[in-house]
């Protein structure tokens, strides 16, 4: 049962704001003692229309979960829901930090999102979506950002002026070449673009300084270009799947490379093959 003092200060808040006695969204969160404000509360209303439920219906649910500081929603995990869309009213959540919503069968989302000034993290993995909002580069403290299983083949080009982007995960779409702007994601830290139908890793991939983690498995790449062993701080890269059949002599020399997952059937000269015997994992 919901804090009847808590409701009534709620309601206090909302008859102040010249809402009514009576709203259709009520402003208490069920799963927790804060008070939700208002905004926030309708856009979970929203969000939840395609799945015929409301929040407080979700008390209990494993997958639904919503992190709130004070009565505004900073943290949002849902995932395996029924949702279908991403309701406009995403706009008004001015807090949100965190924002995951994975396996919901969304296909579109809306410019709204653009306005989170605050959103660190998006997921949105095994959805349906096709394509970014154009204006997605205007989050500039977006670190993480989380596409994999999508129906994406290119990013707005305003996404690569979002230099605070650490980890870019977009395995599993449709990409078919690695656009030239992603090179100006100057703190890239891990990329990930497994399974998709990407022909040619570019040379400029050495201007991924920062870059620790590359994963380019199951792609039809037929070779590295030695420009790789430009990458300082790599840690970890995965060709699993590929068309490679050897390895640049060079590689040797990373100072930072601890894991190399390949095929068996990779051909390497003895140098790296020495260097393989630390470091790679066979897949």
């Amino acid at each position: 049962m919901v804090n009847t003092r808590l409701e009534q200060i709620a309601r206090r808040q909302m008859n102040s704001a010249g809402i009514g006695p009576e709203p259709r969204a009520r402003p208490y969160a069920p799963w927790g003692e804060e008070i939700i404000a208002v905004e926030d509360y309708q856009f979970l209303c929203d969000l939840l229309r395609g799945d015929g439920k409301k929040p407080e219906e979700y008390i209990d649910e494993f997958n639904f979960r919503v992190g709130l500081g004070g009565n505004k929603i900073e943290k949002i995990w849902i995932s395996h829901l029924s949702i279908g869309h991403l309701p406009e009213s995403i706009g008004n959540l001015s807090y949100l930090e965190e924002l995951s919503l994975t396996n919901c069968g969304i296909s579109e989302l809306p410019s709204e999102l653009c306005k989170l000034s605050r959103l660190r993290s998006i997921n949105f993995r095994n959805n349906k979506i096709a394509k970014l909002p154009e204006e997605i580069g205007v989050l500039q403290n977006l670190a993480t950002l989380e596409l994999a299983g999508n129906l994406i083949n290119s990013l707005p080009l305003s996404l690569y002026k979002a230099k605070s982007i650490s980890q870019l995960i977009l395995g599993q779409n449709q990409f078919t070449e690695i656009s030239t702007g992603i090179y100006g994601l100057n703190s890239l830290e891990y990329l990930e673009l497994s399974f998709n139908q990407i022909a040619e890793l570019p040379s400029e991939i050495n201007r991924l300084s920062k870059l620790k983690q590359l994963g380019m498995g199951y792609n039809p790449i037929r070779k590295l270009p030695k420009s790789i062993v430009e990458l300082g701080a790599l840690e970890k890269l995965d060709i699993r799947g590929t068309q490679i059949t050897s390895l640049p002599d060079e590689m040797e020399d990373m100072p930072h490379l601890k894991s190399i997952y390949v095929t068996e059937s990779i051909y390497c000269s003895m140098w790296v093959r020495k260097k393989l015997a630390k470091v790679a994992k066979l897949g």
